[in-house]
C-alpha cells in the first residue's frame, strides 16, 4: 500500500497541476501552468533532472510535456511556483485512479482502503485482478467491480457536475436560469443542490428538481435566480455545491445588453426579454431582430443597423444557440 506519497494537485487553470498522481514508465509526464508561471522543473531525489519539454498552449493553459524514457522509478517533484509530488511505476501492476469523490471519503478497493484528499482524488496501485471497490456517497452504499490489467490505467468518477447560466449578462431585476449538469455512480431519489448566492440574490429550484437520479447518467436540472432590482453593475459570483462539490459560474450585472443577447432570449410570444430560459437564435426570433431595422433595441443603447442584422443572420445561418 503507498501510503507515504503526499500527493497536491493545482487547480484547474490557475496554478501548477499535475495529470495524473501515477505515470507508467512508458507514459510520458504532462502537467499544466498558467502562461504566467515559470518553465516547470523535475526533480528526482533532491536532484534537479535535466528535461526536454514540449509546450502546448491551449484556452489560457500551457501544457508540458516529457518523455523521461530510461529515468528511475520512485517518487518525483514537479516544481513551478509550487511543488507537487507523483510517482513513475513499472507496467507489471495497474492503476486505479478515483475521481471527484467528496473530500476525506472512505474507499475500499479490495482489502485496501484510502480517503480522498481535499481535491477528491485518491489511487491504488495493485496487481492484475479483479477488486470490489465499495465506499458510501450520500448515504447510499456503492460496490463496483473494477478490473486491473497490468500497465492500464482505470479512472472512476464518482460524481461530476457542472454549472452553465443561460445568459452570462442580466439586467437588474432579471430573472435568470441556471442549468446544472451532473453525474453519480449510484441512484439518486434526486439531485442535492445547496445555492450559495451574492447578498440579496434568491435562488430556488426548478420543477424537476425532485427527478430522480439515475446511476451513470447525466442529467439536467435548472435552477432561477433572482437579481435585486438595486443590483449595482458588475460581475458576481453564483456558487452551487451539488454532491457536495463545488461548481461555481460569474455573471455580469448591467443596465444594458449587448443586441445578440436581447435576440436570442427574446420571447416573441410575450414580446419581452426572457433570460430565465436557454439562449437560442431560433428563426422567428432573427425575424423579430429584421423587424426592428432602423430602430431601437429593446435593453440596449442600439439601434438595428444593416451591419449587426447581417451579423445575427450570420450567427444564425451557423446554427449559433441552436
Amino acid at each position: 500500500m503507498i501510503t507515504f506519497l503526499l500527493l497536491a494537485f493545482g487547480t484547474m487553470g490557475w496554478a501548477l497541476e499535475v495529470a495524473h498522481p501515477v505515470f507508467f514508465a512508458r507514459e510520458p509526464v504532462v502537467v499544466w501552468t498558467t502562461p504566467s508561471e515559470p518553465d516547470p522543473a523535475l526533480i528526482f531525489h533532491d536532484t534537479l533532472w535535466p528535461t526536454d519539454w514540449t509546450r502546448y498552449e491551449k484556452e489560457g493553459r500551457v501544457r508540458w510535456e516529457a518523455d523521461l524514457k530510461d529515468a528511475p522509478l520512485g517518487v518525483w517533484m514537479v516544481c513551478s511556483k509550487e511543488c507537487f509530488s507523483f510517482l513513475r511505476v513499472s507496467e507489471d501492476h495497474g492503476l486505479v485512479e478515483v475521481r471527484n469523490a467528496p473530500a476525506g471519503l472512505e474507499i475500499r478497493l479490495g482489502d485496501r482502503v484510502h480517503v480522498a484528499d481535499s481535491q477528491g482524488t485518491t489511487f491504488f496501485l495493485v496487481p492484475p485482478g479483479v477488486y470490489a471497490l465499495e465506499t458510501q456517497i450520500l448515504g447510499e452504499k456503492l460496490h463496483k467491480d473494477v478490473h486491473v490489467y497490468p500497465g492500464k490505467r482505470k479512472e472512476i468518477v464518482l460524481v461530476s457536475a457542472a454549472l452553465q447560466p443561460m445568459s452570462f449578462w442580466v439586467l437588474p431585476g432579471a430573472r435568470l436560469g441556471m442549468t446544472i449538469s451532473a453525474q453519480t455512480a449510484i441512484d439518486l431519489p434526486f439531485l442535492p443542490v445547496e445555492a450559495s448566492l451574492p447578498s440579496g440574490w434568491e435562488g430556488e429550484p426548478g420543477p424537476d428538481h425532485l427527478l430522480p437520479v439515475p446511476k451513470e447518467t447525466n442529467v439536467l436540472r435548472t435552477w432561477y435566480i433572482s437579481i435585486p432590482k438595486n443590483a449595482k453593475p458588475g460581475e458576481y459570483p453564483c456558487t452551487f455545491k451539488v454532491f457536495g462539490l463545488t461548481v461555481s459560474t460569474t455573471v455580469r450585472v448591467a443596465e444594458k445588453l449587448p443586441p445578440h443577447v436581447v435576440v436570442g432570449h427574446w420571447d416573441v410570444n410575450k414580446d419581452d426579454l426572457d433570460l430565465a430560459s436557454p439562449f437560442s437564435l431560433t428563426f422567428e426570433r432573427v425575424l423579430w431582430a429584421a423587424s426592428l431595422l432602423g430602430k431601437p433595441i429593446p435593453y440596449t443603447d442600439e439601434i438595428m443597423t444593416s451591419e449587426l442584422l447581417r451579423e445575427i443572420l450570420q450567427r444564425w445561418a451557423s446554427g449559433e444557440g441552436g
